[in-house]
């Protein structure tokens, strides 16, 4: 729905998705709902668990605000427990503190839920409410209602949809590679390996942009969670991921292929003269697999009339290697599979 509204309006709804939008409209429903709910004349506890409830995602603003109600409800009680016993004074804090830290980790909760056990505790009982049950049953709804609040604004006003990010990370890392496995296949041609150490280089590269990808994924994944307008990116998503797959399996074959020219460049492997042809085809044809996946990153639901197919490329990716030259590189028979499966990817 938003993303319609987005374009019918040119983006000019945007502004209503940023987390500082977000988190000021948020905190002024928190303390009027507070306010009304509970009749606290101050719920700052409610603003206090919107600001630190909403994140970017509505995944996160659950798991934040659930940490949040879990260390708030944990610290008052701790703060009963040892007011019943003791005064307010330094070494009771310390007692505090370390308790609150402690019972965090024992109860597994994360960098937000842990600390908000030791500061619920401290406000309650520095303010001198540390034997009082109603006044700390009113701050814990506070929380609840101010956490509720943030999950809400979070999910309901344009949330966040990260698949586009990670699909142009992906089309940019496909393209890469492509343009490697281009310049090898070129040098291949021409029987010149002196670029071998630069394709090593970007090999690594390929694998650092590849975790960076990784990422991107897993975070447009979260993204999806709980979201109730994240239809068409669930969509996208699952395609993103088979996309995914099919672009890492390319691209360790690309980094074996720099790796095995880089060993002949050395004189480490010998080459066969029958072979290069055979080298310069394989690495050809990969290339322009990932021209394929390149443009399908970049539409991945294109016309039928117009798939993103490896052009050039006849039905048989086999055909490329004589059956008598397969043993001679173990890794070809690895690239005509992948090759194949590349095919069929687009053929679904």
């Amino acid at each position: 729905m938003w993303e319609k509204l987005g374009r019918a309006t040119g983006g000019g709804l945007k502004w209503m998705g940023q987390p500082a939008f977000k988190t000021a409209l948020a905190s002024t429903l928190a303390w009027w709902m507070a306010q009304a709910l509970t009749g606290t004349a101050k719920p700052y506890m409610a603003v206090l668990a919107t600001v630190l409830s909403l994140n970017v995602t509505i995944s996160d603003s659950v798991s934040r605000g659930l940490q949040r109600i879990l260390g708030v409800t944990a610290g008052i009680a701790t703060a009963l427990i040892l007011a019943s016993a003791w005064g307010l004074r330094a070494w009771t804090v310390g007692i505090l503190v370390l308790g609150s830290l402690l019972l965090g980790q024992r109860l597994g909760l994360g960098s937000m839920g842990t600390p908000q056990i030791a500061i619920s505790g401290l406000l309650v009982w520095s303010t001198g409410h540390g034997r009082e049950l109603p006044y700390a049953t009113l701050r814990f709804w506070d929380t609840v209602i101010g956490a509720a609040v943030a999950i809400l604004i979070n999910g309901l006003l344009y949330p966040a949809d990260l698949t586009r990010p990670a699909q142009q990370e992906l089309g940019g890392l496909s393209r890469a590679v492509a343009e490697v496995g281009h310049g090898m296949a070129d040098a291949l041609g021409r029987r010149d390996l002196s670029e071998a150490e630069q394709w090593l280089e970007a090999g690594r590269s390929m694998q650092a942009g590849w975790e960076t990808s990784k990422v991107m994924i897993r975070r447009a994944r979260e993204s999806l969670r709980w979201n109730l307008w994240g239809r068409p990116g669930r969509r996208l998503m699952r395609d993103l991921s088979r996309g995914a797959q099919l672009l890492e399996k390319n691209m360790t074959q690309v980094r074996s292929m720099a790796r095995i020219l880089y060993e002949i460049h050395r004189g480490r492997m010998p080459l066969p003269a029958e072979d290069w042809h055979i080298l310069a085809e394989m690495a050809d044809r990969s290339a322009r697999a990932l021209d394929a996946v390149s443009r399908w990153f970049e539409d991945p639901h294109p016309p039928r009339s117009h798939p993103p197919t490896p052009s050039g490329v006849g039905p048989s990716w086999s055909a490329v290697i004589p059956p008598h030259r397969l043993h001679v590189w173990a890794w070809t028979s690895t690239a005509v599979r992948l090759l194949a499966d590349t095919e069929d990817f687009f053929r679904e």
